[in-house]
């Protein structure tokens, strides 16, 4: 760039990322419909990565001025999915430490239903997780 033989870019898309955050965004739309059944937090963390996913895909598939439109969408919706995931692997950390929920995640019914000790299997007389 500072010999000019490389433009800057002006807003041209970029149909290679695009390809890559749409498959990304069909990844963790997945994600977000299976962690449904396990808390709140995950849900919302997972679902703000899958829609900034969607607009960073529209962002170089139909070409974005920088910092602005779907750019900018995509932009501000990481922004919120990074402080999503922060709390919730802060939440997981300390419930894992403290053995007990220190920050709420909004457990879902199934969720707090399930079994706290998973038994090993083909390890008779063995139970993991005491």
């Amino acid at each position: 760039m500072a010999t000019g033989s490389i433009r800057p870019n002006e807003g041209s898309s970029f149909p290679a990322l695009g390809f890559w955050f749409t498959a990304l965004a069909w990844i963790t739309i997945m994600g977000t419909v299976v962690a449904t059944a396990k808390n709140l937090a995950l849900t919302l963390t997972l679902g703000t990565l899958s829609l900034g996913s969607i607009f960073a895909a529209l962002a170089n598939l139909l070409g974005s001025s920088p910092g602005m439109g779907w750019e900018a969408a995509a932009g501000y919706t990481f922004i919120v999915s990074a402080i999503c995931a922060w709390y919730t692997a802060s939440a997981l950390m300390f419930e894992g430490a403290s053995g007990k929920a220190v920050l709420p995640v909004g457990m879902t019914g199934r969720a707090q239903k399930a079994p706290s000790v998973a038994l090993g299997e083909g390890e008779p007389g063995v139970a993991k997780g005491k």
